[in-house]
């Protein structure tokens, strides 16, 4: 739910752009940051509010993710289409790596929240 939220705030407020145009991409990213940061951050659950001091290391760890991607993601509108080419010519040119980097991040993240939850 937090990755669902973070998500479709990102994409709806600040309309983000370039390797983030596309949810499901998007999505992933923090769901996978999201559990592995609450796996490792969450204490054991208490009494009845248990449940809340469990769950808020997972929207911490996703709120910390979508802010750095909100920082870090271009905001200006591609306006003329000289920006759309230089844009486009960007994107072609450094596509292969955000894709290699994307995927091994994410393997990453997978791999960092098994173990913390097979370790826990």
């Amino acid at each position: 739910m937090v990755a669902l939220l973070l998500t479709e705030l990102l994409v709806r407020l600040f309309r983000l752009q370039g390797p983030w145009r596309y949810r499901r991409a998007l999505g992933l990213l923090l769901f996978l940051v999201a559990w592995s940061g609450g796996i490792w951050l969450a204490p054991e659950p208490i009494g009845k509010a248990g449940w809340i001091v469990y769950c808020l290391p997972f929207v911490l760890a996703g709120l910390v993710a979508a802010v750095a991607i909100a920082v870090t993601s271009p905001v200006h509108p591609l306006t003329t289409p000289a920006d759309r080419k230089e844009f486009e010519r960007e994107e072609t040119a450094v596509g292969m790596g955000v894709i290699v980097f994307f995927w091994s991040l994410c393997a990453l993240l997978f791999a960092i929240a098994v173990w913390g939850s097979w370790i826990r």
